[in-house]
């Protein structure tokens, strides 16, 4: 039987539930871990099948990976006491997936928890409603490893962006990556953006959503970026060096936070516990070598291409820029601290201050058929930043992949 979802309309099972939040989900729900038992961050072990059949427990998407035990707790204790608060790992890697259990010490707190969800996501189109540093949550009943199968075989009906697709255990287009970069209105990311960034940003979004849906070989690149209105004055050289100070930043800032994480457990070892270290040389030496990893942070890029106009093959030269450019990482994780330092940062570097640097991560065309050769008109494009309004990704893109 599948958990009550405290509704006043009873006939809002599970599925209905399910309809309404697979525009909104980032992962399948094969992110919940395969184990009977598990312990959360403070050691405190806990049954999951069974926690799921009596309506207290509720699964959280669409996280950060920074996120943090505390912060949840903070934002779902509105709805009453919290029993605990489970963030999901990779079995393999034990980094977080973006998703979470919440227990409640009464299934009617669960409930309210729930509808509020779900009501706030039915009337706002996910606009509004629990956020965690500008991510709209996407909250749902737990399910229990027996009803698994059941739910990823009635989330495959569609996609997330509305195109049909066929049955398959995992995401090889990884459309969970297609929110990366997005920005919601009234969070704190939009403070301070202008109405241009609005409109230039919301196209960029439109087009991605009509092709991820519409053209079912398009898939997202998890080393590929494509970065807008960046200046008309920049270089490849200049810009490549953006991206790999960029990407080398942000890994630096996780390894801080890494090393903030192990400095606080330190310090909260008894002073019994010091006292039988060989002095305190033993954590010195630790945290050199934890400085030393931030150092010695390495990042490298295939290749970074500013697309350009093309000019007649009598004048030489190179074209004049279009103000936007790809770069390709050859670590995933590299391509991610890029994006999430560059993105809407006007401080991104000293000389660009100016600048917003619109990054989001390039669609990457995985057709056999060769493009059409049509006659293209060379049109002189606006002097302003309307200039991105005829961006023709798909056919750089695959002058992109030429160059090799």
């Amino acid at each position: 039987m599948p958990p009550k979802v405290g509704l006043k309309d009873k006939s809002h099972t599970i599925s209905n539930q399910l309809e309404i939040q697979r525009k909104k989900r980032k992962r399948e729900d094969n992110d919940i871990p395969n184990v009977k038992m598990m312990r959360t961050n403070d050691g405190k072990a806990v049954q999951t099948n069974s926690d799921t059949e009596d309506g207290r427990t509720l699964f959280v998407r669409n996280l950060s990976i920074d996120n943090e035990i505390q912060t949840l707790k903070d934002l779902f204790k509105q709805f009453g006491e919290i029993e605990y608060v489970l963030i999901v790992r990779n079995q393999q890697t034990q980094r977080p997936t973006g998703s979470a259990f919440i227990r409640f010490k009464d299934v009617a707190q669960a409930r309210v928890a729930l509808h509020k969800c779900l009501v706030t996501a039915q009337n706002s189109g996910s606009k509004e409603g629990l956020t965690i540093n500008g991510r709209t949550l996407v909250v749902c009943p737990a399910v229990s490893r027996d009803r698994i199968a059941e739910v990823i075989e009635s989330q495959q009906q569609g996609s997330s962006y509305g195109g049909k697709k066929k049955a398959k255990e995992t995401d090889p287009r990884n459309l969970y990556l297609a929110r990366e970069g997005s920005i919601l209105p009234n969070t704190p990311a939009a403070k301070g953006m202008v109405a241009l960034d609005w409109q230039l940003r919301n196209k960029v979004e439109s087009k991605k959503r009509q092709k991820l849906a519409n053209i079912q070989d398009t898939f997202v690149s998890t080393t590929r970026l494509c970065v807008h209105n960046i200046p008309f004055f920049m270089t490849d050289d200049a810009f490549r060096l953006m991206c790999l100070n960029a990407a080398k930043a942000g890994k630096q800032l996780e390894a801080q936070k890494e090393k903030s994480k192990q400095t606080k457990q330190i310090r909260g070892r008894t002073m019994q516990q010091k006292l039988q270290n060989d002095n305190d040389e033993q954590d010195s030496t630790s945290d050199d070598e934890i400085n030393q990893q931030i150092d010695d942070v390495r990042v490298s890029i295939k290749q970074a291409i500013i697309v350009r106009e093309k000019v007649n093959s009598e004048g030489g030269g190179i074209g004049r820029s279009k103000g936007f450019a790809f770069v390709e990482f050859n670590e995933h994780e590299d391509a991610l601290a890029c994006l999430r330092m560059l993105n809407n940062n006007p401080d991104a570097l000293d000389l660009y201050v100016d600048y917003r640097h619109k990054v989001e991560l390039a669609k990457v065309i995985d057709d056999l058929h060769k493009p059409n050769n049509e006659d293209k008109s060379n049109k002189k494009e606006n002097q302003q930043m309307e200039r991105d309004e005829d961006w023709q990704e798909e056919d750089e893109m695959n002058d992109f992949d030429g160059r090799q």
